[in-house]
């Protein structure tokens, strides 16, 4: 598919900084016959690149791909091979090119969710006065598990952090010791440090947690790398109340102590939140996406790599989607969701859509 226009920019800028206009020209010429100096007559480097990669991008068929193969395997410079690399493999497709408003998270769909992108902007920028927990709201199917996607694209493309998922209803703790020993591992901590001292007496589990909870904090400010830890399906039936009891104290004592390197989201947590401790953090409420919505995103992905649809048309295919389905269950989103990626993938190659077959 054509590069997009930002796609340009960004390849044109890494050619300027990495190249003079001897090596460059060389290039254009022994590949293409081209001379860029030809297509934009004294202009800067970064101007005359972005001329010539416009004009491949132009021909039938577009002669990018050509382009950022070449700049990979023979331009020499490690810089310019990265980048043809990532724009021949991009980990995920943006109207903007900002990490934040992202489509596609490599061929997946990511779509709508304002409100989780608009959120997490505090989290991809951290001040001294910014939230370190973010709860994801939502009863039954309707997309909170699917945030996790989302959330590990973020972590890793804003701040190199490493995004760690604990899904409670696989994992069935039986008692809070063994899901904070596992969240311990998750984060490369030393379990050895959250033993707890011999009673006589089997303590009640909320002081086994408040005693867990204060061992792992003491740890938590010692993390040396960022990380997102991620709580799952606390509200499923099979998670008992003192593991959801321990991930709220766990958020809870994250968002009091905030230690540098650690965020928290709960995915599930749908009690209502009255404690002062956490009047900041950040609420979302998961939702599948409406007709127009997912209109949106079709028109979006269209846009981006240069073939645009009628909002008509992207309206016609969200409706043919959804129309069948008022309510999804678990199993029909995810039977919905491979069909919104078939169609998204078709428009990202420029094909028509037919879902006759699908639906």
């Amino acid at each position: 598919m054509p590069l997009t226009s930002h796609q340009i920019d960004r390849l044109a800028a890494a050619i300027a900084a990495h190249w003079a206009f001897s090596g460059f020209t060389m290039f254009a010429k022994d590949y293409w016959e081209l001379d860029p100096g030809n297509l934009a007559p004294n202009q800067p480097l970064k101007v005359q690149a972005r001329t010539f990669i416009s004009d491949l991008n132009s021909r039938l068929p577009p002669g990018d791909r050509d382009l950022l193969v070449k700049l990979r395997d023979h331009s020499g410079v490690p810089a310019l091979a990265a980048v043809a690399k990532i724009l021949l493999e991009p980990p995920y497709l943006s109207p903007t090119e900002d990490p934040h408003d992202a489509i596609l998270l490599g061929r997946a769909p990511f779509v709508d969710r304002a409100v989780l992108r608009d959120h997490l902007r505090e989290f991809t920028n951290p001040t001294a006065n910014t939230t370190h927990v973010l709860i994801i709201r939502g009863d039954g199917p309707c997309g909170k598990t699917y945030s996790w996607s989302f959330l590990r694209h973020l972590a890793k493309t804003t701040l190199g952090a490493e995004a760690t998922r604990v899904q409670l209803a696989e994992m069935e703790f039986t008692e809070p010791e063994e899901f904070v020993t596992d969240i311990f591992l998750r984060l490369g901590l030393d379990p050895d440090r959250l033993r707890l001292p011999a009673l006589l007496d089997k303590p009640q589990p909320a002081r086994t947690t408040k005693s867990l909870v204060s061992a792992f904090i003491g740890q938590a400010r010692r993390l040396q790398d960022r990380y997102w830890l991620v709580i799952d399906d606390i509200n499923d039936e099979k998670v008992i109340p003192e593991i959801c009891d321990a991930a709220y104290a766990i958020a809870r004592s994250v968002e009091h102590e905030q230690p540098a390197n650690l965020w928290v989201v709960l995915i599930g947590y749908n009690e209502p939140i009255n404690d002062e401790e956490l009047s900041w953090i950040k609420q979302d409420d998961a939702r599948f996406p409406n007709a127009e919505l997912l209109a949106k995103h079709f028109e979006f992905i269209a846009a981006t790599v240069g073939c645009p649809i009628t909002p008509e048309k992207a309206r016609g295919h969200a409706d043919d989607i959804l129309g069948t389905v008022s309510k999804p269950t678990k199993a029909e989103m995810i039977s919905l969701t491979k069909i919104i990626e078939s169609v998204g993938e078709r428009l990202r190659l420029g094909q028509e859509v037919d879902l006759r077959a699908q639906l």
